[in-house]
């Protein structure tokens, strides 16, 4: 009977402490979400960075546990580890008096500033004497006297999201995540929404993702909130353009360089408005008048354009003239070698010609037009075999190019191959009616291709990172989200900028090893670990690389070379632990597991050690 209720007296204890303990971790869990500290947008629980602005997060604070000494998170009441109630020191807020917990810079309640050490001297704070100064410079009002409209605290708040939302919409932008972009400047806007240059941008995300009407919704509203924007009617021209609206295009276009004197996106574009019309000498005209000869030099696709139109005039050797100069200033533009090669050809030059659509296939090896253009003068050398051949390769990538086809027909004829030249004919008339009639090789005239700039005006958007710590911070956005390689680049830039910045060292390794390039990865972590061997992440994720590449020796190695230099972080003990496992050392591992628990009890990794402990046991 004694030992029933001894075991009874046990079970109820046990019940006890698992409801002590859960109630701990309940108010941990269940506490307000973090703020970041930079741009005080809520953070995920656990995240180490911010999602809004890359900045690295403060690490929640701990306590021990004054009975069994293991660390705990501060906001806890109870410890997690042995249900011991947490006593923490309390201070008296020297605006409203309300009590806060001991370190908090300021006030939960009123948000004004806290006097540091006031309590831990057991002294009383005296109300200030004048309380609305102190509001002022903390940002906020005392919360006996509430604001009907928003303090300054919370105007400048509203600009620094305002600033970060666009700013991240800008970063998407870059590596064409259009409708996330949309998705933050869209949040921008329920901060500010007469911003004409929100809507712009919203607009721009919504043409490149093909939405025509909601982004011509958006273009006519930034036009109507500022009429005098010149760059929106350039990109309402371009809506007109996707819809073949030739006139509307036109006269957008006008309008943008009525508001924009030299606008060489706006030139360059009416230009090729002219050109598709036929209008050459229009066209030559407008680039002309409307840029200066550096102008031209700056943005070499204009002089390409004029070049274009004076091919068209048959004015061959002016028009040579502009591309090499077009070339000296851009040599990988497929499409200036490949008008040199038309302007060459229209002189009948055809090795010079083969020459130039050779570097304009170097540029880009799957140019459709280089290719079918050499595969008409390789006809004409009576080189069949030759020509044969790039056209079945590029009809491979291409299957749906009518010219394609036409061409090999006209090919597989002149060696003899009829029935298979009748089918590839067939395919021709089949994607291109046009072609039915169409004969080779009197049938097919050689055009120079102009071209439309559809880059976005980088002056719309955030400018290039000019610190390594804006492109640090540009990184992490990246990184968070999980674009690696665009973050890899802003962690590389930031090492460029700052040779000395282990931090960018650690990330860019980081990135590597995600991008499955272990060798730069290895090489970037070794580098940080020079730098700062403290960094514990740097061993971490180095021993990572060296799993992933089945070196588990090295792995194990660099591991240890963590522990010696930060015994005390929970992670180095949890990646011990999977190395030791993935090795069969299960007795090893068990200990890994329970020294990483030990060190970060409440810890997702901790979570997961309690998982594999249980397996290994």
């Amino acid at each position: 009977m004694a030992s029933a209720n001894n075991f009874s007296n046990i079970i109820a204890k046990i019940v006890i402490f698992t409801v002590i303990a859960i109630s701990g971790l309940a108010f941990a869990q269940t506490s307000s979400e973090p703020k970041c500290s930079f741009c005080g947008i809520g953070a995920r629980p656990k995240a180490k960075f911010c999602t809004e602005c890359g900045r690295e997060l403060p690490k929640p604070a701990k306590i021990a546990c004054p009975e069994c000494k293991s660390q705990t998170l501060a906001k806890a009441n109870f410890c997690t580890q042995c249900g011991a109630t947490l006593k923490k020191k309390n201070e008296k807020c020297p605006s409203c008096g309300s009590e806060n917990a001991s370190g908090n810079k300021f006030c939960v309640q009123c948000g004004a500033a806290m006097k540091a050490g006031a309590v831990a001297n057991n002294q009383t704070v005296s109300a200030p004497a004048d309380p609305a100064k102190t509001a002022a410079i903390s940002g906020s009002l005392p919360i006996s006297k509430p604001a009907v409209q928003p303090g300054p605290d919370a105007n400048k708040t509203n600009l620094s999201n305002l600033a970060n939302l666009s700013r991240n919409g800008d970063l998407l932008m870059k590596i064409g995540e259009y409708e996330k972009a949309a998705g933050e400047y869209s949040k921008a806007m329920d901060i500010d929404k007469a911003s004409a240059n929100l809507m712009l941008k919203l607009g721009i995300a919504n043409l490149r993702i093909q939405n025509l009407d909601e982004s011509m919704r958006f273009f006519s509203a930034a036009a109507k909130a500022n009429p005098g924007m010149a760059e929106t009617y350039y990109y309402m021209a371009q809506v007109s353009r996707w819809k073949n609206e030739t006139d509307e295009e036109l006269k957008y276009l006008k309008k943008a360089l009525s508001l924009r004197a030299g606008y060489l996106r706006a030139v360059n574009d009416l230009a090729c408005n002219r050109i598709s019309d036929r209008c050459y000498d229009e066209a030559v005209e407008i680039i002309t008048q409307n840029t200066t000869e550096n102008d031209r030099l700056d943005y070499p696709v204009l002089m390409m354009n004029q070049a274009v139109a004076l091919i068209y005039r048959k004015k061959y050797e002016a028009a040579q003239k502009l591309l090499s100069a077009a070339i000296s200033k851009d040599p990988k533009n497929r499409l200036l070698y490949y008008n040199m090669g038309v302007a060459v050809y229209s002189q009948n030059s055809f090795g010079e010609a083969l020459d130039k659509f050779d570097e304009a296939l170097k540029a880009d090896p799957d140019h459709v037009d280089s290719i079918i253009d050499k595969s008409i003068i390789l006809i004409r050398m009576s080189k069949y075999n030759e020509a044969a051949e790039i056209l079945k390769k590029a009809l491979e990538k291409n299957p749906q190019s009518a010219q394609l086809h036409l061409n090999l027909a006209s090919c597989l004829e002149s060696t003899g191959a009829r029935e298979e030249a009748a089918v590839e004919a067939a395919n021709a008339a089949t994607l291109n009616r046009a072609f039915i009639l169409s004969s080779f090789p009197s049938g097919i005239f050689i055009g120079a291709s102009y071209e439309h700039d559809m880059a976005d005006d980088p002056q719309l958007f955030a400018k290039p990172s000019a610190t390594a710590d804006e492109a640090f911070a540009t990184g992490n956005f990246y990184f968070n989200r999980g674009f690696f390689a665009p973050a890899l680049e802003e962690f590389k830039k930031a090492a460029e900028l700052k040779s000395d910045f282990a931090e960018a060292f650690l990330k860019a390794g980081t990135c590597l090893g995600l991008l499955n390039k272990s060798k730069e990865a290895e090489e970037m972590l070794k580098k940080c670990i020079e730098m700062k061997p403290e960094i514990c992440d740097a061993y971490v994720n180095l021993s990572r690389v060296y799993v992933a590449s089945n070196e588990t020796g090295p792995a194990l190695d660099i591991i240890m070379r963590g522990e010696e230099k930060a015994p005390g972080d929970y992670r180095i003990f949890y990646q011990k632990g999977i190395i030791l496992r993935a090795t069969g050392k299960k007795s090893e591992a068990a200990k890994a597991f329970e020294k990483c628990i030990s060190l970060g009890p409440d810890e997702e990794k901790s979570q997961k050690a309690r998982k594999y402990l249980m397996e290994l046991k």
